[in-house]
């Protein structure tokens, strides 16, 4: 006989067990059903003498919580119209909310036959980590009775309730630090004579703003606050060399600070000067050898002034600063081709391309993705690869958009190495957010408003716009 203690034990752990195999059960209903409806393809037939663009991603490209007629690609196809009066557009607007790349890759291959795209834009990455899915295709093969654990939807949903309450966490605590550091700040002279310097700043009364954060200055010399508003307000009125020396002020007094080094790169691409930028970043680094931020810009500096001997024919000065940058990060991929292309021209010869094919392995069918990534951004690593290899078999022209506020390393990877399209916005709303309201272009929960999204598709127009001519596929290098 078994005892009633243990009867009700096994009476709860399988009633536990029939409740979960209930809801795995009906969270795969539900997601059979949701991937159905966004995957299907158009039975439609592509249209005569219409030039055709496909618009892949996620909540972004969708447009959540705004008018469907002010998502990026609506507006894209009414930019694109009024420019180009004589020649019609049709813009597919396949983003859907908590797209993975996965799903778009499948979405692609599912509707291209159908549409016959003449372009094709994604902007994809932020919903890959919601989706275990997308990793396990990432890796070599299956993994197990762990990874049909880990594959279960039940698994998914815990995991997006886990990270959620991490995110929560992080913000409440970096809230609590914010507003007792804001506190404290505040009740300074110093703090009210910034604020006040801002007004002025969002007026371009620079002149008034600039005297503000100078006797902001004269009562807190070391606060590195004070610096990044001054520089950045010499910046906005074009005094690039004051700008350069204040936000020097603001690294020494916050070495980490990651928005002080936004504003100078900022304040180096508007001088349009990298010779500058180069000498400026080596000094930081001198001073600061253990600087990864300093290595960075130092590194991105190298390769910019590397660029622009290369497209002077001073191959010999380009390979000088490819080998600097190369020598900071000797794992840059990027780096190493654009070396080797440079060496290749001046020597003329076929055996440096032999080495950049074995040291990166894009030109095979065998190309991995560089070390270092985890398994979410393998999987967009491989999943763009996947519609680059697509899109240059049919020579189809495509573009890679970074988020508004984000760029994802697997698609600054891929974009370098296969040399698509790739449009950064975040310098653009950097710039728009700094002299206008953020509300005008970001909603509460961080995507983008009609304003928004109008900057976006404005940036697509001016790539393709390019590309408006027989040679299709000129968008690939």
């Amino acid at each position: 006989m078994i005892p009633v203690m243990y009867k009700k034990i096994l009476l709860i752990i399988l009633g536990m067990a029939l409740t979960l195999l209930f809801l795995e059960i009906s969270l795969n209903i539900c997601s059979f059903f949701y991937t159905k409806r966004f995957t299907a393809a158009h039975t439609e037939e592509a249209p005569e003498n219409i030039y055709r663009i496909i618009c892949l991603g996620d909540s972004f490209t969708y447009g959540l919580n705004i008018a469907f007629e002010h998502n990026y690609p609506a507006q894209l196809e009414k930019i694109l119209s009024v420019q180009y009066g004589g020649k019609k557009f049709k813009v597919y607007n396949f983003g859907y909310p908590d797209f993975t790349s996965e799903m778009m890759l499948q979405k692609f291959k599912n509707e291209r036959l159908a549409i016959k795209p003449d372009a094709v834009t994604i902007m994809a990455g932020r919903s890959d980590g919601w989706n275990y899915r997308t990793v396990v295709s990432a890796d070599a093969g299956p993994r197990g009775k762990s990874s049909m654990l880990l594959n279960s939807k039940i698994a998914k949903f815990i995991n997006i309730m886990i990270c959620n309450l991490e995110s929560r966490k992080k913000k409440a605590g970096g809230a609590g630090r914010e507003k007792n550091n804001s506190k404290n700040f505040l009740e300074s002279a110093a703090s009210k004579l910034i604020e006040k310097g801002n007004i002025f700043r969002s007026r371009c009364d620079y002149a008034q703003a600039i005297a503000c954060y100078r006797q902001a200055q004269d009562l807190d010399c070391g606060n590195s606050t004070v610096f990044l508003e001054l520089g950045r307000c010499y910046k906005l009125a074009g005094q690039f060399d004051k700008a350069q020396h204040c936000l020097a002020a603001a690294v020494e007094a916050a070495p980490d600070n990651l928005e002080i080094f936004s504003e100078l790169d900022d304040v180096f691409i508007k001088q349009a000067l990298p010779e500058t930028a180069v000498t400026f970043y080596q000094k930081l680094l001198d001073r600061y050898p253990q600087n990864a931020q300093v290595k960075t810009r130092l590194y991105n500096a190298g390769i910019v002034l590397g660029n622009s001997f290369f497209f002077k024919n001073k191959f010999g000065q380009a390979i000088s600063c490819y080998s600097r940058a190369f020598a900071l990060d000797p794992a840059s991929n990027r780096t190493y081709l654009r070396l080797l292309y440079n060496m290749a021209i001046m020597r003329d010869t076929d055996s440096l391309f032999n080495k950049i094919k074995m040291k990166l392995s894009v030109f095979n069918n065998k190309s991995k993705s560089p070390d270092g990534l985890n398994a979410k951004d393998r999987a967009l690593f491989k999943n763009l690869q996947g519609l680059v290899k697509i899109c240059k078999e049919e020579n189809i022209p495509l573009i890679f958009l970074s988020y508004p506020q984000q760029l994802l390393k697997p698609m600054q990877d891929v974009a370098a190495l296969y040399n698509v399209t790739l449009i950064d916005y975040r310098s653009v709303f950097k710039n728009k957010t700094e002299e206008h309201p953020r509300e005008d272009y970001f909603l509460a929960d961080g995507h983008c408003t009609e304003l928004g999204c109008e900057l976006i598709a404005e940036g697509i127009a001016g790539e393709i716009g390019k590309n408006l001519n027989p040679n299709r596929g000129a968008i690939f290098e």
